[in-house]
């Protein structure tokens, strides 16, 4: 059989092999921007010394690196492109009781810091940032929670004493949810956008269509964050059963 040559073939090839060139092109850049992301870490838990820490992708659920816990230390040296969410777990530390630590982290070039065991956190300015904001958070959780406690000791005081903290609390909590939320729209194009929205959900009994808004100009890096995209396919499925649907 005999293949004749013409200008439509010449198209077709030319086409595959620009497609071909610009996808090596892309794998070429995507190695050459690869740069070094070193994590230090502690953990003193005794009965995981001389076991591993994984430094697992949130985004693809892929492995980064492992490392061996020693002497309380770890450290590990992964290839980063882009910035993303990673999450560190050890080993169990028994077979019968399956206790573990785990950190979430920004993987991004640079030094990185932190304390699995005091949830310590720093760095590089993303781990930075998210270490305040959760820092934050936790504060400010912690202090509504004691409002809280006041409240419930409230029966036996004065109608005003009790309605004064009730205006406390909701003054506190929205303060907090304003300042998540800011720190979410500051945040959309970085993975940090993405632990803050994960955060939000965990602080706000909201529905899948309140949410949907947010997430419009956010960057794939948040979109495809594995446990926020889980928390939102579970919503949306409680939203399309819900009462009157």
């Amino acid at each position: 059989m005999i293949l004749k040559y013409n200008n439509m073939n010449h198209k077709k090839l030319n086409a595959v092999t620009r497609i071909f060139g610009i996808t090596v092109l892309m794998v070429l850049a995507s190695c050459l921007n690869a740069q070094n992301c070193h994590v230090r870490g502690r953990v003193t838990a005794p009965a995981i010394q001389g076991k591993h820490v994984t430094m697992m992708n949130m985004n693809t659920n892929r492995t980064m690196g492992k490392a061996t816990i020693q002497d309380n230390t770890f450290s590990l040296d992964v290839e980063v492109a882009e910035p993303c969410v990673a999450m560190l777990i050890t080993a169990p530390q028994t077979q019968m009781q399956r206790d573990y630590y785990y950190m979430k982290i920004v993987a991004e070039p640079g030094q990185i810091y932190l304390d699995l065991a005091t949830d310590s956190l720093s760095g590089t300015p993303l781990n930075d940032l998210c270490s305040r904001f959760m820092r934050h958070c936790d504060q400010e959780v912690a202090a509504i929670n004691a409002l809280y406690g006041q409240l419930k000791e409230a029966a036996t005081v004065p109608e005003d004493v009790a309605q004064e903290l009730t205006q406390k609390i909701n003054r506190r909590y929205d303060d907090l949810m304003s300042y998540v939320k800011k720190t979410f729209d500051e945040n959309k194009d970085n993975p940090v956008g993405a632990l803050v929205l994960e955060k939000y959900l965990e602080l706000e009994d909201t529905d899948y269509e309140a949410v949907l808004p947010m997430l419009d100009g956010a960057a794939p890096v948040v979109t495809t964050y594995s446990q926020l995209r889980n928390k939102l396919a579970k919503m949306e499925v409680v939203s399309h059963t819900a009462a009157g649907k």
